[in-house]
């Protein structure tokens, strides 16, 4: 059996191995990964040896790349069943081996996403986002600071002018606003 993954991001999910019929009975898949140039790919053939608490994954690469061993943890479900996870054999941080459910090819290894210093594509989003609503706001909090600067009259019998109260509260607001962004 062939099995296209996705094209934007090399990535393997064990969900989709169990869906191809890899720990069943069948013992062999070959996995096609398309690459950037039209006429090539990246082709692993994966067989699957099981013991009692999980299994390894052996992949074998057609184009000269490593070959990788990923193993195989199984859980118990809650309500019944099982479900499998890869184990990150990639190892760059002290802290990993961790249990995830999908893989990513970064070059010629399997990682996790900790591993491969991959990010979601809006948590990238949300922290431009973020970055902008604090110019706006640091925008508003000069307006306002302009504002006050450029009254003719701040008091009147002893208390804050009503332009002045709002233009102050304008800048307090656009301060606590940008207090609250997460950079």
């Amino acid at each position: 059996m062939i099995a296209e993954v996705d094209r934007q991001m090399h990535r393997l999910d064990v969900t989709d191995l169990n869906r191809w019929g890899l720990f069943d009975d069948q013992t062999r898949l070959e996995i096609k990964w398309p690459t950037y140039i039209e006429s090539s790919s990246i082709i692993c053939k994966a067989s699957y040896r099981s013991d009692w608490q999980g299994g390894t994954i052996d992949f074998r690469f057609n184009n000269g790349l490593p070959d990788n061993d990923v193993d195989i943890e199984i859980t118990p479900c809650h309500f019944g069943g099982n479900r499998k996870w890869f184990i990150c054999p990639m190892q760059v941080s002290d802290k990993c081996h961790y249990r995830v459910r999908i893989l990513y090819f970064d070059t010629d290894w399997f990682g996790c996403m900790e591993c491969c210093r991959l990010t979601y594509k809006s948590k990238r989003v949300n922290l431009r986002n973020a970055l902008y609503a604090s110019l706006a706001a640091l925008d508003r909090a000069e307006a306002a600071s302009q504002t006050i600067r450029s009254l003719r009259i701040k008091r009147h019998r002893g208390k804050l002018t009503k332009k002045h109260q709002a233009a102050s509260k304008k800048y307090q607001k656009a301060l606590d606003s940008i207090r609250r962004t997460d950079l």
